[in-house]
């Protein structure tokens, strides 16, 4: 039986910069979400905040699952590092306001936190997985399906994909000097093995960056290690506001799933558009997939021509069915289908059996 345990942090950076970021007022706000899980999360923080966390926690009936671990940020073991990001060149299209040396170190801390969670272990998990102390800033949220990643966690570090790349992309000359925006890392989980391994490959590539006098923030650094050793991780797809509600099976973001799509499809990554093809068949089958008519016609085209050209026949026949089946039935889709006719029927053209589609309106 899979053991989940979740584990965050919370530094207060503003108060060290004297910046404009937020507060931990409005941290404690976006952290109701996590004070209110019904799951067991080790906390660690600035130690004046461990009172106020752990209180939190007692307002939910959630003490018996919580592990506040009071540590300065200062106190960490990778602040040997600072000097050296402060030294080191960022990417070139960071916020210059919010993305500071410290901000750097905060993100490399994740990891650190993963390490020393995994050493506590006081609720005995089979799996650990990261969670932002402010993730409700950015994602979207409801009672079920933000709960849902939690229930089976998978083996393989599961993390939510913005945009494609591949090894290619991570090895490019250039890789460092921008931000790419390729993995959301604001939430990622997987067995305990398999997040200390990442854990390893993370302080690897973080030291090579900064010997090239880089230095990345960690979601830049967390695709190189995953595009280099893709056998350890799986993905979900969509926008960053879908980092929970994708990360099992897709319900929504339909216009984000197409735009990593179409830049897959051109770059031949087919395979990746097998797997999101799949995914919105499944879903939207089965109801859970919410998607605008047009949209879904242009993601069956592309899950389609991938299929086509990278799996078997078969599977782009059923693909190219359950479009017909969605031209058939659906008034909007047949709209989006009958704009292009034409280019759907000169597709379908090489299935045989053929494709019956609809004439007309």
């Amino acid at each position: 039986m899979s053991k989940l345990t979740l584990v965050t942090s919370l530094f207060d950076l503003k108060l060290r910069e004297e910046s404009g970021r937020r507060s931990i007022d409005e941290y404690f706000h976006f952290g109701e979400f996590l004070f209110g899980l019904d799951q067991d999360i080790i906390f660690f923080c600035d130690p004046e905040l461990s009172e106020r966390i752990l209180e939190e926690r007692r307002k939910h009936d959630r003490s018996q699952r919580t592990r506040v671990v009071p540590i300065a940020f200062e106190g960490l073991s990778i602040a040997k590092y600072l000097d050296l990001i402060k030294k080191s060149r960022p990417a070139i299209n960071l916020n210059q306001v919010k993305d500071t040396p410290n901000y750097t170190l905060l993100g490399w801390s994740k990891f650190e936190m993963i390490e020393r969670a995994a050493a506590l272990n006081p609720f005995g998990a089979s799996h650990l997985g990261w969670i932002d102390f402010g993730i409700a800033h950015v994602a979207k949220l409801d009672d079920r399906t933000s709960t849902e990643p939690f229930a089976n966690p998978p083996e393989n570090v599961r993390m939510h994909m913005l945009r494609y790349f591949d090894e290619n992309d991570v090895s490019s000359c250039d890789y460092w000097d921008y931000r790419r925006g390729h993995l959301a890392g604001g939430f990622f989980l997987g067995s305990v093995q398999n997040m200390l391994a990442l854990s390893a490959s993370f302080w690897t590539t973080a030291e090579m960056a900064l010997a090239n006098n880089y230095s990345p923030t960690e979601d830049c650094i967390m695709p190189v290690v995953a595009g280099r050793d893709r056998g350890r991780f799986s993905f979900s797809y969509g926008d960053y506001e879908d980092i929970f509600f994708n990360h099992v099976r897709v319900r929504r973001g339909g216009p984000h799933l197409l735009f990593q799509m179409v830049d897959a499809g051109n770059r031949q990554a087919y395979s990746h558009n097998i797997a999101i093809g799949r995914e919105a068949v499944a879903s939207h089958s089965e109801g859970t997939f919410q998607c605008p008519e047009r949209t879904l016609e242009d993601i069956l085209m592309l899950y389609y021509i991938a299929a086509y050209w990278r799996s078997t026949h078969e599977e782009a026949r059923r693909a190219a069915m359950y479009y017909a089946h969605m031209a058939e039935l659906n008034p909007a889709f047949r709209d989006s289908y009958l704009a292009r006719r034409d280019f759907v029927v000169n597709n379908f053209s090489f299935m045989n059996p053929p494709i019956l589609l609809p004439e007309t309106k």
